[in-house]
């Protein structure tokens, strides 16, 4: 039998499962799929200032942990090597593809722009037969942005990697294993000065470890950064794989590919849930603690039909927002907790995270990652019975 058995394999399923490992329990993570967590930009948005005017806000709920959890996220990621720059209290500006600025709360180091004033001239890096990126567009927009004020110089650059068509999966691994990234390297090696920033789309390696964008700094004597955009998203699959790989180091368990079909129960316990495997093997499988990370829509912890929204799991009760079908409100729809984080009060051991929850709406709060971190990590610490955050729930 498990200590905490987490449904969902996202960020907020992920923080829960961290927490329980963090206690040294038993812990598994049951997931239909790989989770939306790989599709993101890689930044965790959060701008609580948003989040204290939506009513009904989950916020509510976990700004109790806030810096806890970030400051966890934070050393959970950096155990592969992945560092991430910022703070829950604060917004950082990192650039984009299309040469537009967008604040995020927690940014990879390679998007982090430090000190934007303090540069004179931008090298945009693009690729020949790479057509995800164009740095005639980005060094055009970024010039209107006003970030650079003392911008003097751009030039847009175009290196050849010996294949016709490239794609950004086949251009992230070649650079982080081949000598491509040496021959990079000797290309722009003329371009460098001082007061130089350098930016390229975020196919700077494949893997959490890679920090090809470091090494570029220390040889070329300029900063790199990495553009947020774009799919397939590499720092969106780097902070999936981070967290996945220190969760296996810290003892969790993943099943994958397994279907949760209905569950059962004793009194007010949830005993245990049923799963389907890919093969269409069907089993039980028991805990003392569940936490519900199944997502909103996109990852069908909510289903829709004609006639109803619907949690198809738990049967839990489901939010719907006035004007639904107006301005993405239905993005907010979702399931109410109590303020454990527990929906239905029938079921004293069972917890729900992330976007799942009702008044998650992310267009609006632009939180998405931020409040599912905050809030999987909190449903996994009252999941396990952690006292001390109770008596501040």
């Amino acid at each position: 039998m498990y200590d905490l058995v987490v449904i969902g394999a996202g960020m907020s399923g992920l923080m829960a499962a961290g927490a329980g490992a963090r206690k040294q329990k038993k812990v598994l993570v049951v997931a239909k799929g790989q989770g939306v967590l790989s599709l993101s930009s890689g930044c965790i948005d959060f701008n609580p200032e948003l989040l204290e005017r939506e009513e009904g806000s989950p916020y509510f709920k976990v700004q109790d942990v806030v810096e806890e959890s970030f400051s966890f996220f934070k050393g959970l990621v950096k155990r592969c090597g992945l560092n991430y720059v910022g703070s829950p209290s604060e917004q950082t500006r990192i650039l984009t593809t299309l040469g537009t600025v967008k604040n995020s709360c927690l940014v990879p180091e390679s998007m982090f722009l430090e000190n934007p004033e303090s540069y004179e001239r931008i090298i945009a890096v693009g690729f020949k037969g790479y057509f995800d990126f164009s740095p005639k567009m980005f060094l055009y927009y970024a010039k209107k942005s006003g970030i650079f004020p003392g911008l003097k110089e751009t030039e847009e650059v175009y290196f050849e990697t010996g294949t016709i068509t490239v794609n950004t999966t086949w251009l992230a691994q070649a650079l982080a294993r081949g000598n491509l990234k040496e021959k990079l390297i000797a290309f722009l090696k003329p371009y460098a000065g001082p007061k130089t920033l350098m930016v390229f789309p975020a196919v700077l390696g494949d893997l959490p470890e890679d920090r090809l964008f470091k090494e570029m700094e220390d040889v070329l004597g300029v900063r790199v950064v990495e553009l947020s955009g774009g799919l397939p998203s590499f720092p969106g699959q780097r902070l999936n794989k981070a967290l996945v790989s220190t969760l296996k180091e810290m003892g969790v368990n993943f099943l994958f590919n397994a279907e949760v079909i209905g569950y059962k129960k004793d009194l007010r316990q949830v005993t245990s849930i049923k799963i389907k495997e890919s093969g269409g093997r069907v089993r039980e499988i028991s805990g003392k603690a569940f936490v519900l990370a199944t997502g909103s829509f996109w990852g069908k912890g909510l289903w829709a039909n004609k006639e109803e929204i619907c949690e198809p799991i738990f049967q839990s009760k489901v939010y719907l927002p006035r004007n639904f079908a107006e301005d993405f409100n239905f993005l907010a729809s979702g399931i109410y907790t109590d303020e454990y984080l527990r929906p239905i009060k029938e079921l004293e051991n069972l917890y729900a995270a992330g976007s799942i929850l009702a008044n998650s709406n992310y267009l609006k709060n632009n939180s998405g990652l931020g409040l599912a971190l905050a809030s999987g990590y909190k449903a996994g610490l009252l999941a396990l019975g952690d006292r001390e955050v109770r008596r501040n729930a």
